[in-house]
């Protein structure tokens, strides 16, 4: 027996799961909607669910799913965060991830072999994390590292889907974190890598042997940086730029010598700048490093596109005005679960729809065409969802749900 019961008081849905031995799992909240005031079951020969009515006349519906395609909501927690997707067991079929900061928890929820969720974990943290880096130990074992930028705590949480243990581990940076990534060695073994900025100075924090203890050791990368990506998954390099008084300049950096004598790729002339936004991807040829970013200042509208040794630039005020008033929470790089390029997506900080954006002869011009017009849209990704579609899955802030929406 389940019980699903209304908070009148602050308009929160919850219901109790029982268990097997006539006990009840922890509560899971659904949501919480001012001006609740009931609720009833209801039954059919297809699916079953729950109505909640408000006094402003609003209906909603809570009910199990029975496709993955148009558009649906997931209603799970009150204030999600750091929406981000694994493949629990390698089937092709992304899971989700998300924190929930009301309840300071990291919630899961796995798909089936039709996409439709079916299992839902919920692990209690202990601070207010934004972001969620999965990383994959083997079939059926995942770690999330959960974290903040610009703070100094990381929690990371190991599990074991085959039996449903978890492991949880809490450590901390000297300084803000900008960044994580994992390397695994052929024995398995895990460095954690933390790029930290703080005051413009970039330094470097490796945690090794991870499975057996956190060995800290910190380098000094530079000083006046202002801005810091790592390159994409699988590659081995770290890309920051330096401001020095009338100049800013673009370094290349590796995992190989601890990101010592960074190697010069571009510079150029500029006083002041109001943003740097950077993303690493395999936009133009197979499991290749490809670097954009996208500079906006007084007297500079100018994007950079570095794959190997080829650098290309362009200035466009229009494209790039757009672009630059949206923050890098906005962008988004999507991969294919089948073979092809990196997209990059972006919500405009104009008109909040989501946006693609091509990149034409290796980024000498740029292609800005419309996705999805979406409203109230948090953190979100593109993926494929099924084997067919793209969808765009994002944390819809107005009805504070997780949103799926398939796209043409």
């Amino acid at each position: 027996m389940d019980i699903a019961y209304l908070d009148t008081k602050t308009g929160t849905l919850s219901i109790l799961f029982g268990k097997d031995d006539r006990g009840f799992y922890p509560e899971v909240i659904y949501f919480r909607k001012n001006g609740c005031v009931d609720l009833v079951p209801y039954y059919s020969k297809f699916i079953n669910g729950i109505a909640v009515i408000s006094e402003h006349g609003s209906l909603y519906l809570i009910s199990n799913f029975t496709s993955v395609s148009g558009e649906f909501n997931i209603s799970l927690g009150i204030n999600q965060q750091g929406l981000n997707y694994f493949d629990h067991n390698h089937d092709g079929i992304p899971d989700l991830c998300f924190i929930d900061n009301a309840e300071h928890k990291l919630d899961l929820i796995i798909r089936n072999t039709s996409g439709i969720p079916s299992l839902y974990y919920s692990i209690p943290l202990v601070g207010e994390e934004t972001k969620i880096y999965p990383d994959y130990l083997g079939k059926n074992k995942v770690a999330f590292y959960c974290y903040t930028e610009e703070k100094k705590l990381i929690e990371s949480v190991k599990i074991d889907f085959t039996n449903s243990s978890f492991e949880k581990k809490t450590f901390y940076v000297q300084n803000g974190i900008a960044d994580i990534r994992t390397v695994h060695n052929d024995a398995n073994q895990v460095k954690l890598f933390v790029v930290e900025l703080d005051n413009r100075k970039l330094s470097l924090s490796v945690f090794n042997s991870i499975e057996i203890n956190y060995l800290n050791s910190t380098y000094t990368i530079a000083d006046n940086v202002v801005n810091v990506s790592f390159g994409r998954e699988n590659s081995q390099a770290l890309y920051f730029w330096q401001n020095n008084s009338d100049s800013l300049i673009l370094y290349q950096a590796s995992f190989s010598n601890n990101f010592e004598n960074p190697e010069i790729k571009y510079s150029t002339k500029s006083n002041k700048y109001n943003n740097i936004l950077s993303l690493t991807g395999d936009f133009f040829t197979s499991n290749k490093d490809a670097y954009f970013t996208i500079i906006h200042s007084p007297e500079l509208y100018l994007t950079l596109t570095l794959s190997g040794n080829t650098i290309c630039t362009l200035e466009r005020k229009e494209n790039i005005g757009e672009m630059a008033v949206s923050g890098i929470k906005q962008f988004y790089v999507a991969r294919s679960n089948f073979k092809g390029l990196d997209k990059i997506f972006f919500c405009s900080g104009i008109d909040k729809n989501i946006k693609k954006i091509d990149l034409l002869n290796k980024g000498k011009n740029i292609f800005i065409s419309p996705v999805a017009d979406v409203q109230y849209a948090g953190d979100y990704f593109i993926k494929n969802m099924d084997m067919k579609s793209f969808h765009l899955v994002y944390i819809n802030n107005k009805e504070n749900c997780v949103t799926i929406k398939q796209l043409q």
